[in-house]
């Protein structure tokens, strides 16, 4: 079981001092993203750098939305890898693979953000 006490979780937080605190949202957006992926690997901070990048161009507002729709895909399959976060250059044109979850899409051009929605029917653009 994980720690959960604050001097346990504080001292195990220590890698995370060699980034500034507006990377902590980028690397927590990356977690987030491999959690709802099913992805169970461990990854150290120069992973998790680069798999933020399709967030690192995100204001801090749209961060938020990105880490909530993130949680949102959590709470709806139980623990992850059911949900699908994807970019691209331009528009989402396709279907995801599993439209009975939530599943969001980057535009790496313009930094718009797509849902499609569980259970929907098309992608819905949200910024």
């Amino acid at each position: 079981m994980a720690a959960s006490d604050v001097t346990t979780l504080l001292n195990d937080g220590g890698c995370f001092n060699c980034v500034t605190p507006g990377i902590w949202n980028l690397i927590r957006l990356a977690y987030l993203a491999r959690i709802v992926a099913g992805d169970t690997s461990v990854a150290d901070i120069s992973t998790l750098l680069a798999e933020s990048g399709c967030f690192a161009c995100l204001t801090p507002g749209e961060q938020i939305i990105a880490e909530l729709v993130l949680l949102k895909q959590l709470q709806e399959s139980g623990a992850g890898g059911s949900g699908g976060i994807s970019n691209g250059s331009g528009d989402p044109t396709s279907a995801p693979s599993n439209t009975a979850v939530t599943n969001i899409y980057f535009d790496d051009d313009s930094g718009g953000m797509w849902e499609w929605p569980a259970g929907g029917s098309a992608w819905v653009q949200r910024i």
